[in-house]
Parts: C-alpha cells; sequence; structure tokens
C-alpha cells in the first residue's frame, strides 16, 4: 500500500498531464472552431467515395472526446 505522499510524484504528474493531452486539443479544437465549422460534417462514405451520411459536429466531437479519454484512461 501506498502513502498519499508517494502518490502524486513528479512522474505520475507527468502521466497525466500527457495522457490528457489529446482530450484536452479535442476540447479546445471545439471550443475554438464550433462557430466556424458547418452544423453538419461527413461521417460516412460509400466505396464509391460519396458522402452517404452526415451527423452534427458536436457528436463528432463528443465522439471523438470519448475515444481519447477511453483511451487516456486504460
Amino acid at each position: 500500500m501506498t502513502s498519499s505522499a508517494t502518490r502524486f510524484t513528479p512522474r505520475w504528474v507527468w502521466a497525466a498531464v500527457l495522457t490528457s493531452l489529446p482530450a484536452l486539443t479535442i476540447l479546445l479544437t471545439f471550443l475554438l472552431e464550433r462557430n466556424t465549422l458547418p452544423s453538419e460534417l461527413p461521417s460516412h462514405w460509400s466505396s464509391s467515395g460519396e458522402v452517404d451520411g452526415t451527423s452534427t459536429t458536436w457528436i463528432l466531437f463528443a465522439l471523438m472526446l470519448l475515444i481519447a479519454v477511453v483511451v487516456a484512461g486504460l
């Protein structure tokens, strides 16, 4: 068992910061660009390259953020 004094060593702090960077980047990008992006973005393409599915911008960013958080947690 470790004490709380040794739990937050500089190594753990750096690990936490570095694993949270992708999620913070996605969140910051959404906050800065949400007014310039269209309301719907392509989310699926057919085999011929035609767009056959769209999704709202905030849903796509939420999915990217969720993936980043899950990967950071692993």
